[in-house]
């Protein structure tokens, strides 16, 4: 989530398990989609027609899609697939956001209807430069494609990151500043 100092919106770290932490990443081409109902009709639409390899996880009903994107179901492969990946498309769950940071990997990220939290979520990711944010109702193959082309596997500059709380907040309370 995110606190502040002072002023400043802060962002706190999801928390990142030790064996998921000791990996390292890679990027081996593919996109990582997580999926809610309500964002799948609008998403699966987009990445349709974008000839990239695609593996889906969460609630879908998964149609007959184009054969460049896989279906699967939630299970440990996840985290596995999390480290692999080149990009993430998601919606604004701050654990996610902060597995993406701690792994440099881009994120389109989709807020839920109603769920002003990851609205909250998106705007601040993408204002640290980890994210591109997108409404369920603008997403097209256009702005998966633009999305692309932003980040475009550039992550030597990605912003630092401390496992847990983010190291401010840890210095503002043992300061007793908060």
């Amino acid at each position: 989530g995110w606190g502040t100092i002072g002023k400043y919106p802060t962002f706190a770290n999801g928390f990142i398990r030790k064996a998921v932490a000791d990996v390292q990443p890679t990027r081996e081409g593919f996109v990582l989609v997580y999926l809610t109902p309500s964002i799948e009709s609008e998403v699966l639409a987009s990445i349709s027609a974008v000839n990239q390899r695609f593996k889906v996880y969460g609630k879908t009903s998964c149609r007959i899609l184009p054969d460049h994107i896989e279906c699967l179901d939630i299970s440990p492969q996840f985290a596995e697939d999390l480290t692999k990946c080149s990009y993430v498309i998601a919606p604004g769950g701050n654990q996610l956001l902060g597995e993406c940071r701690y792994f440099k990997k881009p994120i389109l990220v989709i807020p839920e209807p109603g769920q002003w939290e990851q609205h909250v979520n998106a705007h601040y990711a993408q204002k640290l430069g980890i994210a591109q944010r997108c409404h369920r109702h603008e997403l097209s193959s256009s702005v998966v494609k633009e999305f692309f082309k932003h980040f475009d596997d550039d992550v030597q500059n990605w912003p630092t990151y401390e496992n847990g709380a983010s190291k401010y907040i840890i210095d503002a309370i043992k300061e007793r500043r908060l």
